[in-house]
């Protein structure tokens, strides 16, 4: 492919950030099409800040319960596609972030909020410090009522307790905490009936 149809292929590819599952349509091109101007490819199904139909979303809802589309394409018209070119891969992607309850993604929580606030994304983590590092808001268990369960199974053990004989335990106690500063600077309103429920409100 010549330099210049890389580039407006690259300009036709649109990514956008549906649920955390990447949908991917795939159309066939006919070998003689030929670059003459800017390559576009459009959808009425997909449309800025709207919201993408059910049937088009992608299904996996093996590993994700978000992910309960039908995979079914939805209607693609192109224009002076690159020479050269056969297929068209149109990628989608949820216009929000959910951090991970992870040791590394928190440790980086301060660089992917700054992030998410440059691009406006809402973003949720699963532990209050991303919300307390400038994301959307956190809803996760209660980290000192959980590293005191842990303790509390620890010293147990060192007692005699045998583990085959010892009940497992799971937290009790989750928090919702939103960032209203964040809420303000990207322009999201949360509802009062989210705020009356939150066990803290950074404003």
């Amino acid at each position: 492919m010549k330099p210049e149809g890389r580039k407006l292929m690259k300009r036709g590819i649109a990514a956008l950030l549906t649920a955390g599952c990447f949908t991917v349509w795939s159309l066939s091109v006919a070998p003689a099409a030929k670059a003459a101007d800017v390559f576009t490819l459009t959808s009425p199904a997909v449309q800025d800040n709207g919201m993408l139909a059910v049937k088009n979303a992608g299904s996996d809802k093996q590993r994700s319960p978000n992910c309960v589309g039908e995979n079914v394409s939805p209607p693609l018209t192109w224009s002076n596609p690159p020479e050269g070119t056969k297929t068209f891969a149109l990628l989608l992607f949820d216009p929000a972030v959910n951090i991970l309850s992870s040791p590394l993604l928190f440790g980086f929580r301060a660089e992917l909020c700054r992030l998410n606030m440059t691009y406006k994304l809402p973003a949720i983590g699963q532990a209050r410090g991303t919300a307390e590092a400038g994301c959307l808001a956190s809803y996760g268990i209660n980290f000192s009522e959980f590293y005191a369960m842990a303790a509390n199974l620890t010293d147990k053990m060192l007692k005699g307790a045998r583990p085959a004989e010892t009940p497992a335990e799971q937290p009790t106690k989750f928090e919702l905490v939103i960032n209203q500063r964040t809420a303000h600077a990207i322009g999201v309103e949360i509802p009062q009936t989210i705020l009356g429920r939150a066990d803290e409100v950074i404003e």
